[in-house]
C-alpha cells in the first residue's frame, strides 16, 4: 500500500497507521482523518468500521464476510474486491478527488452508525432480558420452613 500510495504521488496525503490501542489514540486517530481504509481480505464484524462512522468518516473497504452488513457500497462508503488494488486504487482516488462526494459518504455513514447503535442497544435488551429470565428459571426456589 506505501508503495502504491508512492507511486500514485499522494505519500503526503495519506498516513499508515499501525495499531492503535487505546480509545484516546484511537479517537484522536479518527479526528484527524478524511476516511478510513479497511484493505482486508476476512473481517468478522469489525468494530474499526463503525468507530470511524461514529466519527463521521466515510469508508473504503474490501467487500468481505460482514463489512457490506455495515457499509452500503456509495451511500456509506465505497467497497472493493478483496486483493484488487486496480479497484482500491480507483475508490482512493475518487475519495481523495471529490471532496464533496466524501463528505457526503461520511455524513450518511453517521447517521448509519445511529441506527446500527440503536438496534445494538435493542439487541442487549432483549440478551438480557433472555438471560434474565434463565437466570431466574434455573435458580431453585427455596423452601421456608
Amino acid at each position: 500500500m506505501e508503495r502504491l500510495t508512492e507511486k500514485l504521488g499522494l505519500i503526503d496525503r495519506v498516513e499508515f497507521v499501525d495499531r492503535v490501542f487505546s480509545g484516546d489514540d484511537i479517537a484522536s486517530e479518527l479526528r484527524e482523518a478524511d476516511c478510513l481504509v479497511l484493505a482486508s481480505l476476512q473481517e468478522g464484524y469489525p468494530m474499526v468500521t463503525l468507530e470511524a462512522m461514529a466519527f463521521g468518516l466515510p469508508i473504503i473497504a474490501t467487500n468481505v464476510d460482514g463489512i457490506p452488513e455495515q457499509i452500503t457500497d456509495g451511500v456509506h462508503g465505497l467497497l472493493v474486491p478483496p486483493a484488487n488494488s486496480a479497484k482500491l486504487k480507483e475508490a482512493l482516488e475518487q475519495m481523495i478527488d471529490d471532496c464533496q462526494f466524501r463528505v457526503r459518504l461520511g455524513r450518511q455513514a453517521r447517521q448509519r452508525f445511529e441506527i446500527i447503535a440503536n438496534d445494538w442497544k435493542q439487541v442487549g435488551k432483549e440478551f438480557y432480558a433472555v438471560l434474565s429470565d434463565l437466570w431466574h428459571e434455573s435458580v431453585p426456589m427455596k423452601r421456608v420452613a
